[in-house]
């Protein structure tokens, strides 16, 4: 059972089809009228075809007045409410155009059989052009066909004579078969509308589920990178350190997909930015080669990732999720030979400012049959051909190409196949290229930030409720030589605050406890604490826009992030306390 307000939007996208449509179908009324006009002209007196031109001219000033109030309402918001009233003022102007030409038809009854068939191929030529304008609403269809057909049809056969009743029973017989014809073309027509607005309702619940489900899902990889980063800074043997750089690997991996995931489903929203920068190709190479080096080894596969310095210019985590699908594409459908990951410059006519780059993912795979090419970036599609008895090919979704082709036109680069069956497949990605001194000076300044760690204690109070991510931070900030008070409720921290000398520097506290940083402010009595929200919405981005007050960092939170915004708290902390100690001789002089 359709659910009924679904049916009301099914209709009143119905009848905005019409509307927009409106000019097209007077403007086909009005040539059958001319005509027909040049037809009477001389067959009627002077009076009667004025009277006739009027009526005719009042009826389709009143449709386009109809829909130009419609229209109006519309860009006001308050055409739903009143679609009703439209909808009832519609089949009056459909019932009285089919007046028009019933009438329009019994003026020439008593005529020769000649003019009798002339008009009424007229008459079916415009119920038949009626047809593809009204069937999709049915209630103008039946307003306004009918009385132009049936009463003529019935006419005829009431006269007797054979030629009459021949023509009679034909016309009844179109409109029997107008009329199955609009049934189709209605079912048509709502079933394409229906089925988009059901998409649409899906897509919007799951973006819905996504952004409620989103924070509960980055809350253990939140704790997990934290306490990694805080056991890189214990275990600082080389068998150790070659060990945790491993899980770190894989921990980043799992996040990436993670927020390509959701990147994506925002990306179906239209609400997601790339984020572009600068960065190096072996970084860019270094995060994806031992991701690949296990699989490659089971499947007896070399890969061979190209080892220029190239500069690249995208959005680090949507290019690698492109480059990842394509290179998991390549081993997937390749059973022996090498797959190459190449970066070269080349020379694109697209690129105002930079020159450009291309990435190529090449395999020794089975190929892509010409015909099939178009399609292999449709969603859910596969090579066909392929092993399918394979576990990996049949676990296989079809999602990958079309994920990375999607990604690689909201970034605004182009992904272009070339592929020969049997010899294997070359997928390649044209980019910018990026600048190599933005990229230098972003690595100085991490390396500032790293060796600025291991100044004077900093006092930081953590404030969330879940207990990893509270303990994964605590552990993470004293490794980094911080004084560090962790807290699952906001009575808890004012009470420590009350009956200890401990006083923030700065806060860190989830966003589900945003209204305790004013607490903790006016508590000690300090109102420019600096404070950072975590959050793991998937609307970051306008979350971000609406605090304006404090940092919004997003979950899993990136250490490098945590450390700047420690750092940031000591240079601010420095300076107060220098202040006061400027301050303080000068108030005991006075």
């Amino acid at each position: 059972m359709i659910d009924k307000d679904l049916s009301k939007r099914v209709e009143l996208e119905k009848f905005q089809k019409l509307v927009k449509s409106l000019h097209m179908s007077i403007v086909s009324q009005v040539a059958v009228v001319l005509l027909m006009g040049g037809y009477l002209v001389d067959k009627m007196s002077t009076g009667v075809f004025i009277l006739w031109s009027c009526v005719f001219t009042t009826l389709c000033i009143g449709c386009l007045i109809i829909g130009l109030v419609y229209r109006y309402d519309e860009k006001r918001g308050r055409a739903e409410e009143r679609f009703e009233q439209y909808m009832l003022i519609s089949m009056v102007c459909s019932f009285a155009l089919g007046c028009f030409w019933t009438a329009t038809a019994f003026s020439r009854f008593n005529e020769p059989l000649a003019q009798q068939v002339i008009m009424l191929l007229i008459l079916v030529g415009q119920s038949a052009g009626s047809v593809m304008a009204l069937a999709p609403n049915m209630k103008l269809f039946y307003s306004g066909v009918p009385i132009s057909l049936l009463p003529l049809g019935f006419g005829f056969l009431w006269l007797g004579d054979q030629a009459h009743s021949i023509l009679g029973a034909l016309l009844i017989l179109f409109f029997i078969f107008v009329s199955f014809l609009a049934h189709m073309v209605n079912r048509l027509v709502t079933e394409s509308i229906w089925l988009r607005f059901t998409n649409d309702d899906l897509l919007e619940e799951k973006s819905s589920f996504l952004a409620s489900a989103s924070h509960d899902l980055r809350q253990p990889l939140h704790a997990l990178t934290l306490y990694i980063s805080a056991l890189e800074q214990k275990n600082t043997s080389p068998a150790s350190r070659d060990i945790m750089d491993k899980v770190q690997s894989t921990l980043g991996s799992l996040q990436r997909l993670f927020d390509g995931l959701l990147d994506l489903s925002k990306f179906d929203a239209g609400v997601c930015q790339p984020q572009m920068k600068d960065m190096l190709w072996s970084d860019v190479r270094g995060k994806l080669q031992e991701e690949f080096a296990t699989l490659a080894t089971q499947k007896n596969i070399m890969i061979q990732w190209s080892e220029a310095e190239c500069c690249l210019y995208s959005d680090a985590l949507l290019l690698e999720q492109v480059i990842r699908n394509l290179v998991g594409n390549a081993i997937r459908y390749t059973d022996k030979g090498s797959i190459s990951i190449h970066c070269v410059r080349v020379d694109t006519g697209h690129h105002e400012k930079r020159s450009g780059m291309r990435i190529d993912v090449i395999d020794t795979g089975i190929g892509i049959k010409e015909q099939y090419q178009d399609t292999i970036f449709d969603a859910y599609t596969r090579v066909p051909g392929a092993h399918e008895n394979t576990h990996e090919v049949s676990m296989s979704t079809g999602l990958g190409l079309s994920i990375a082709q999607r990604l690689t036109s909201v970034l605004g680069h182009e992904l272009l196949l070339t592929s020969e069956e049997g010899v294997g497949s070359c997928f390649s990605v044209i980019l910018g290229e990026g600048e190599l001194g933005n990229v230098l000076l972003a690595k100085q300044e991490t390396s500032r930030l790293e060796s600025r760690l291991q100044q004077e204690c900093t006092n930081i109070l953590v404030v969330d409720r879940d207990a990893c991510v509270r303990d994964a931070t605590y552990q993470l900030l004293a490794s980094w030589g911080c004084e560090v008070f962790a807290a699952a409720t906001v009575p808890e921290v004012l009470h420590h605050i009350a009956t200890s000398s401990f006083e923030p520097d700065g806060i860190i506290t989830d966003i589900a406890l945003l209204s305790a940083i004013p607490l903790i402010m006016t508590q000690c009595d300090r109102p420019n604490i600096p404070a950072v929200v975590l959050s793991g919405a998937a609307d970051f981005g306008s979350l971000r826009a609406s605090i304006d007050k404090y940092q919004v960092m997003r979950k899993p939170l990136k250490p490098a992030s945590l450390r700047a915004f420690v750092i940031d708290v000591r240079e601010k902390s420095n300076r107060n306390k220098n202040i006061e100690k400027v301050v303080s001789p000068t108030m005991q002089n006075a």
